[in-house]
């Protein structure tokens, strides 16, 4: 199944966020009491409002059949999700007169840099606890004009880590009982520039404006 859930009026709010999920989110947990997705875009939009902005709206965006446990390891279903994202954005603002974020969680940001790839109308991106985008750098990311793209990324998240094709061990030069104290390094300095779904977002040649989390 799929949902989109609006918080606020879309029709008169000036600023729009749309908050991507990552895996294993579904009908069967969207509105859970100890706050599901939908609770993500819902406090939001209360954040923006305590922070003085109250023309808001935000849109919970389960339209997509978001992987489980070891399904997260392939693109597929990021693939599939991304022209979704793609037709729903290009449907909220067809006039272009309000402003677009889009904030993508862990799996959701590879769903999110793919759709970047193929064009989103949107203003803003961010990249949150990313697993690794498609896009080789921010400046690949097709935005509306002058679109930014931010990332971010918890200290000692375990997503951050060099865990990719690329870098499936740490380099040679590391002795191999230094290898858990090399990771831990790694991830706690923002993680390696390659993680498993391609470019880490925070990484400095990426180029994405970094922000705290």
């Amino acid at each position: 199944g799929r949902v989109v859930e609006v918080f606020g009026d879309i029709e008169q709010a000036q600023h729009i966020g749309v908050v991507v999920p990552g895996m294993s989110n579904d009908l069967s947990n969207f509105s859970t009491a100890e706050g599901g997705f939908r609770a993500n875009a819902s406090q939001l939009r209360f954040a923006c409002q305590i922070l003085g902005e109250p023309d808001v709206a935000t849109i919970a965006w389960l339209g997509y059949d978001t992987p489980d446990n070891i399904g997260a390891v392939a693109a597929g279903a990021a693939r599939n999700g991304a022209p979704s994202l793609v037709r729903m954005l290009e449907g909220i603002d067809p006039t272009e007169e309000k402003h677009v974020t889009v904030v993508a969680h862990s799996y959701g940001s590879v769903l999110a840099g793919v759709a970047a790839d193929e064009g989103l109308a949107a203003d803003d991106i961010v990249f949150v606890g990313s697993p690794g985008t498609t896009l080789d750098e921010a400046a690949d990311a097709e935005l509306r004009p002058g679109g930014r793209v931010w990332a971010a990324l918890a200290e000692g998240d375990p997503i951050g880590a060099g865990l990719s094709t690329d870098e499936l061990l740490p380099p040679a030069w590391v002795p191999l009982p230094l290898a858990p104290t090399w990771i831990a390094f790694d991830m706690l300095d923002g993680g390696a520039e390659e993680l498993w779904h391609g470019t880490n977002p925070v990484a400095e040649e990426f180029g994405a404006q970094r922000i705290t989390t």
